[in-house]
């Protein structure tokens, strides 16, 4: 008979590791963005699927674009006036302010004017997470970008060469690639949330699994044992492959473990853990992870998100509000709107052939009635 220590298999935990957030060159004509060239991607699917993340980035992308944007010039609402035939230089706005909370940078689409004396003639947003760099040359510029609709797919997809902005450049279409200095990198930027990524992933892992327990009615993990004989080696080796990667990670939460037998005289002994303690420890670790993705997101308070502290009311909060949004408009929300405006500034000064200011009206983070301040 087939030595009873044969017959038992160890299951790998799964290893959580996280997309690195590097720059890699090697024989493509562009940079990678992250390790397997899909950073954006990543940040956009944890935009997507952690719910205090997403709503960090909604209320700092509400801040930021305020309730118009505006010029000191006699036209002065942007709203009302075209970056190009479909949308205003506001719409443009909107969009590379999503950009640069969501990436850490925003690019725009200039399109010179036949007779270059006039300057642009128009310009787009086009999606940061779309684009790749060129390498740069001998003085450190990047003279061309790369453009693909879907970089998970770039046999389906065609990968384009587009020209960096260059007003001496001859060809008229131009990516205008705005990224701030991030130390240890030269390429591309990262979000400021980049230090809180693990939180993010984490919260999303909980939320999975709490759904699977619930999809299966809450059933405790199992230890099955197959008392209809004893297969091969090989048997036994692919049903454990199979099982591994059917039952491993937050999505099948509530399944099982298995083992082969001669028959029911030979089964082992299950003893059950208790796991009473698991809604206290992941009460305490959502906790934790919110306050991780709160602070990663440069947000000082939760009551900004609507997250209320102790249970107490909006009314005796609101001077915690107050004190929470000013600080939080002066140090996280204003910077990201300079990054913005120095870009726009740019491309309309070389549009307009003038310079121009331009500056953001500032949200009121509290429409209260003067009586209820009194």
């Amino acid at each position: 008979m087939e030595d009873n220590n044969k017959r038992l298999k160890a299951f790998n935990f799964f290893q959580a590791e996280l997309p690195k957030f590097e720059e890699t060159i090697n024989r493509k004509d562009y940079v990678y963005f992250g390790a397997d060239n899909l950073a954006p991607q990543h940040w956009l699917d944890y935009y997507n699927y952690s719910p205090t993340h997403h709503s960090c980035i909604s209320a700092k992308k509400d801040g930021v674009i305020g309730n118009g944007l505006f010029s000191d010039t006699p036209e002065n609402d942007l709203r009302l006036q075209q970056a190009n035939p479909m949308e205003s230089v506001y719409d443009v706005f909107v969009k590379c302010a999503t950009d640069i909370l969501l990436f850490g940078g925003y690019s725009l689409n200039v399109v010179w004017s036949r007779d270059r004396d006039q300057g642009i003639a128009e310009f787009y947003h086009i999606d940061f997470s779309k684009l790749r760099s060129g390498k740069s040359d001998e003085l450190d510029r990047v003279k061309e970008f790369y453009y693909c609709a879907d970089w998970r797919n770039i046999r389906k997809f065609e990968v384009k060469t587009l020209p960096a902005f260059n007003p001496l450049e001859e060809k008229p279409s131009q990516i205008f690639y705005y990224k701030p200095y991030v130390p240890s990198a030269f390429y591309y930027p990262s979000p400021d949330y980049i230090a809180g990524v693990g939180a993010i992933n984490t919260e999303v892992e909980i939320g999975r699994f709490h759904l699977k327990n619930i999809q299966n009615s809450f059933h405790p993990s199992l230890f099955v044992s197959l008392n209809s004989g004893i297969p091969s080696s090989e048997e036994r080796e692919d049903i454990y492959q199979h099982l591994t990667n059917m039952y491993s990670g937050s999505d099948n939460a509530g399944k099982m473990m298995i083992s082969f037998n001669e028959d029911k005289d030979h089964a082992p002994d299950i003893t059950q853990i208790s796991n009473n303690t698991n809604d206290g420890l992941f009460d305490t670790l959502n906790d934790m992870v919110k306050t991780n993705i709160l602070t990663s997101n440069r947000i000082t308070s939760g009551l900004l998100l609507g997250i209320r502290d102790g249970g107490s009311g909006l009314g005796s909060n609101k001077d915690e509000i107050l004190v929470a949004y000013n600080h939080f408009l002066n140090t996280v929300i204003k910077p990201i709107q300079q990054q913005l405006l120095d870009g726009f500034s740019k491309v309309l000064f070389l549009r307009d052939g003038q310079p121009i200011d331009i500056f953001i009206e500032q949200n009121k983070i509290l429409d209260i009635n003067d009586e209820d301040n009194e």
